[in-house]
């Protein structure tokens, strides 16, 4: 299904890791083929480790602080598990930043837009 799934808000250590934890999640879900069609989430083995899924997670992180940045939400990152990957990343691929980057901003985008649409529904 196309759905996001989350634990409750209570089983996080504070609101601002439950609402980075939800904007990663939904950065992520706008790479959905019906959306903005990334690879890494179209296409990948979505292993931990690959390259793909690595710059995906690159992309859903920086894509959840541009939003938390936005919306007010301070927290820590705490994303340890991750950097070893991003790193590898980054060093085989020097441009890799900034596509990440534009992903990012592209995602952050097309959610703001979607929030704005459903709001001038309502």
């Amino acid at each position: 299904t196309d759905r996001i799934v989350m634990p409750e808000a209570k089983q996080f250590f504070t609101e601002a890791d439950y609402w980075s934890t939800l904007l990663h999640e939904m950065v992520h879900a706008s790479g959905h083929e019906k959306r903005l069609s990334r690879e890494g989430i179209t296409k990948s083995s979505r292993k931990f480790g690959d390259p793909v899924y690595a710059f995906e997670e690159l992309i859903a992180e920086m894509g959840s602080a541009f939003l938390c940045a936005l919306l007010g939400v301070y927290g820590e990152v705490q994303h340890e598990s991750y950097i070893d990957s991003w790193l590898k990343v980054l060093k085989e691929d020097k441009k890799a930043l900034f596509r990440a980057c534009r992903h990012a901003r592209e995602a952050s985008d097309f959610l703001l837009q979607s929030s704005e649409k459903a709001a001038q529904a309502a």
